[in-house]
């Protein structure tokens, strides 16, 4: 009886032996396989982050600024002008050279500007270039007695020279000045093309004649292949559309989405593309290639980390230097659009990108300014 029992211990040893061994064996695969997974994972991530390198921008993937998620219902290719029941008082001109006036109604701008098309007035600009009160030269033009000039007759300069301390403007105003300011029929024969800001312009300017092919997130690849426009009742890309019709004028602005791109040589060959395709559709047309609009202060500062006022003016400087090798015409409309810091006015939009009517009129206030006949 001893000895039958102790086989049976001795069994019971056995078996759980082989078992731990069994159990340990496992353990050991699959730390092993854990191990291969890992690193062929990573042997893997190297070789595709490598590959990413000599891809084509067509394999660069689409990356949409979050910028372009607006609360905006407009069909990506609808060409139709948005009509604006009332047109804003083109009287009223924002000073191009300062952040225009803000009363108390800014916060109903910002919140009123998605929801009514005719939006609050333009900006309160008396003291644009047109409208600024000049004493001196007024008096001389019109015959009219000049202040203080019978008693002061030894100081003949005195008008002059009150006049160059009370024109101390900025360059940028100076400019304005030399330029004599078109009206909204300067884009009757225009064509706007664009991402979502582009789309905004067209729903707050108030330009009823003027054309525009834009289109939520579009790049300076996808213009060529997202059909964003349709024409009697067909879907075409806006290069195709852009054969189907002739314009006097075309302004472009694109660049905000390609931000998250990591070569800046591949987006500079992609817009001269775009360029290059809209001078042989449109021979006779007046080309302005638009400034990248800066973001705001908060919006700078907050992630994606890509979309930021450094980087838009980096993209901005080979922009410009792209259209004068391509002889077109390049609009900064940062100069009416920030501040000294180089943010977009606070006020200026809800999502720190996107810009509300009031300043969609200070913008369509500077092309106006900046015409070639």
């Amino acid at each position: 009886m001893v000895q039958q029992s102790q086989r049976k211990e001795w069994r019971r040893r056995q078996r759980r032996r082989k078992r731990n061994l069994l159990l340990f064996k496992i353990l050991v695969f699959i730390l092993v396989l854990s191990g291969v997974g890992y690193g062929g994972k990573k042997l893997y991530g190297i070789y595709n982050a490598e590959a990413s390198k000599d891809n084509s921008v067509s394999e660069i993937p689409n990356i949409v600024d979050p910028a372009d998620n607006t609360e905006e219902t407009k069909e990506p290719g609808q060409t139709d002008n948005i009509d604006i029941p009332e047109k804003p008082d083109e009287t009223k001109k924002p000073d191009s050279s300062e952040k225009p006036d803000l009363s108390g109604n800014t916060d109903k701008a910002e919140t009123d500007s998605s929801k009514d098309p005719n939006g609050p007035e333009s900006p309160d600009s008396s003291n644009s270039t047109d409208g600024t009160k000049k004493p001196d030269s007024s008096h001389n033009s019109d015959g009219k007695e000049k202040p203080d000039s019978s008693e002061k007759p030894d100081k003949p300069e005195k008008p002059a020279t009150d006049k160059s301390d009370e024109t101390k403007e900025p360059d940028n105003q100076k400019k304005d000045d030399d330029t004599a300011k078109a009206d909204d029929s300067y884009f009757d024969d225009a064509v706007f093309v664009g991402d979502s800001r582009t789309e905004g312009f067209g729903m707050y300017s108030g330009l009823k004649n003027a054309t525009f092919y834009s289109e939520k997130g579009l790049m300076v690849d996808s213009i060529f292949k997202d059909k964003a426009v349709k024409i009697s009742g067909d879907k075409v890309t806006i290069m195709e559309a852009l054969k189907k019709r002739s314009f006097g004028k075309v302004y472009i602005m694109l660049g905000v989405n390609e931000l998250g791109w990591p070569y800046d040589s591949v987006f500079i060959e992609h817009y001269k593309k775009v360029i290059d395709a809209i001078k042989e559709s449109q021979p006779q047309a007046v080309i302005y290639i638009q400034s990248i609009i800066n973001v705001s202060k908060e919006k700078d500062k907050n992630p994606p980390s890509y979309i930021n006022n450094k980087q838009i003016n980096s993209r901005n400087k080979l922009i410009k230097k792209m259209a004068e090798e391509e002889n077109v015409n390049y609009l900064d409309v940062n100069e009416v659009l920030t501040d000294s810091s180089g943010n977009l006015f606070a006020d200026a939009s809800t999502d720190g990108v996107h810009l509300n009517q009031r300043y969609c009129l200070v913008w369509k206030d500077y092309l106006l300014k900046h015409t070639i006949n």
